[in-house]
């Protein structure tokens, strides 16, 4: 049986600093217009039998890139917010969704954290992502590890109208996971 993580840590909604008149209401995500829908697109079942994410457009999801050994899906919600979907290998699940115009100015971050296993990974607007448009980094990795989604804010430095938010390391960063106490 699954479980469903609703971390804290993950951005959820629009951002009151939001630039105005700021970037267009269209997402820049070619991912979310994918002609048809396939077997992989579909999202699993610790997703879709989860009462607390019952509000998202299933037949909209489409699959990313796996990496680390977690799945990934962009979806739209009922809202019509850009949603990023995550599924570690323990069958626990995660979600995040802004309004397009605050994913076109500032991506999507997501972090998932259990006992065994962390995911921290960011979603980026086409015209921002160098190869993918997810970037995938360790929760609890050092500055110098998470520096590839660093990396967005000093390149778009000449497109001020970007700037990709970087979630704060969890507590315990550079301890793994297994090995963390409550300080007993």
């Amino acid at each position: 049986m699954g479980a469903l993580a609703l971390s804290g840590m993950a951005f959820s909604g629009s951002w009151a600093d939001s630039p105005e008149p700021g970037p267009p209401a269209d997402p820049h995500l070619r991912a979310l217009s994918k002609a048809s829908q396939t077997a992989a697109d579909k999202l699993p079942a610790v997703v879709t039998e989860n009462e607390h994410l019952n509000d998202l457009d299933q037949g909209s999801s489409r699959a990313l890139k796996a990496a680390d050994r977690n799945d990934y899906w962009v979806v739209r919600n009922d809202a019509g917010e850009i949603c990023l979907v995550a599924e570690t290998p323990d069958e626990v699940a995660g979600a995040t969704c802004t309004e397009p115009r605050d994913f076109n100015a500032h991506g999507l971050g997501l972090q998932v954290l259990t006992p065994d296993h962390g995911l921290e990974a960011y979603l980026l607007p086409d015209d921002v992502a160098r190869d993918a448009n997810l970037v995938t980094v360790d929760p609890f990795g050092m500055d110098k590890q998470r520096a590839a989604a660093k990396g967005y804010n000093d390149s778009a430095a000449k497109d001020a109208q970007f700037q990709l938010r970087i979630l704060p390391v969890p507590e315990g960063a550079g301890v793994p996971l297994g090995l963390q106490t409550d300080g007993n």
